[in-house]
Parts: structure tokens; C-alpha cells; sequence
């Protein structure tokens, strides 16, 4: 936790804490017919208020994550840059713009979607077989079955 973060979590802490001794000291001088009344009058306004920040909340973490997501590359324009750099790959290692099914496609399916396609692999080390492709159709076959 931050020393802000910190700072904030005890400020709140303590006014939690006064907040608390007020209406304390506020209901044993009204008496308890006076004091049920007021805390019904404040729990109202409090859970009004918490509803209004949860959604408050709600919309704002929506926002921000709709802003903050990169938008996916079309498949069929643009460039794909797949890049694997001082790494330690223990076991087979596949690079591909597309990854889909067979079942329907013909030849000149795989053809027909553009854009460019960069596979690259600078430093480090790949244990298995390495796979670099622009469209990988069907299954990827296992070291058994080459």
C-alpha cells in the first residue's frame, strides 16, 4: 500500500470514528425514540448515496475499459507483428496471423483476407519445433505426427 493510499485509509478511518461518537453522543441526548427516527432518516440518505456511487462506479469502469482496449486488428488489412524477444520457450512455439478451421474453406480461402504478416524471434531459445505462418488452418500438428 502506498503512503497515500495509507494516509487516506486512516483519514477515513477517523472520521468513521467521529462520525460514530457524534451520533453516539447525538442519540443519548434526543433519547431513543428521536435517535430511531433520525437513523432511519440517515440510513436512507446513506443508502441513496452508496447507490448512487456504485453506479457512478459501474459506469465510469465501464468507460474506462472500453477507451483503454486497443481494438483488434482486421484480418483483412493491417499488419501483424508477432515478436518473441531473449526468451526461454521449453516446448513447441507457434506464430500465425489466423488461426481457424478447415471444415469449408478451399485453397483459395486462405488467400483472400491481406494484410501483412511479421513472425520474429530475436535471442533466447525454443526447445521444440517452431511454426511461423500468415494463416494456419485445421489443427497444429504435434511432434508425434510429423
Amino acid at each position: 500500500m502506498t503512503r497515500r493510499a495509507r494516509l487516506f485509509a486512516w483519514a477515513g478511518a477517523l472520521l468513521f470514528l467521529g462520525a460514530l461518537t457524534g451520533l453516539g453522543l447525538l442519540f443519548a441526548h434526543r433519547g431513543l425514540e428521536a435517535a430511531d427516527q433520525l437513523s432511519s432518516v440517515l440510513g436512507t440518505f446513506v443508502g441513496v448515496t452508496g447507490l448512487a456511487l456504485s453506479v457512478y462506479g459501474t459506469v465510469s469502469a465501464r468507460r474506462d475499459r472500453q477507451s483503454s482496449t486497443p481494438p483488434m486488428p482486421s484480418a483483412r488489412a493491417g499488419k501483424v507483428s508477432n515478436t518473441v524477444v531473449d526468451t526461454r520457450v521449453h516446448g513447441d512455439l507457434t506464430q500465425a496471423q489466423r488461426f481457424g478451421p478447415t471444415h469449408g474453406r478451399t485453397e483459395t480461402d486462405s488467400h483472400d483476407h491481406g494484410g501483412d504478416t511479421e513472425n520474429r524471434i530475436t535471442g533466447g531459445s525454443v526447445g521444440g519445433s517452431v511454426i511461423q505462418a500468415r494463416d494456419v488452418h485445421g489443427t497444429v500438428p504435434a511432434e508425434d505426427d510429423n
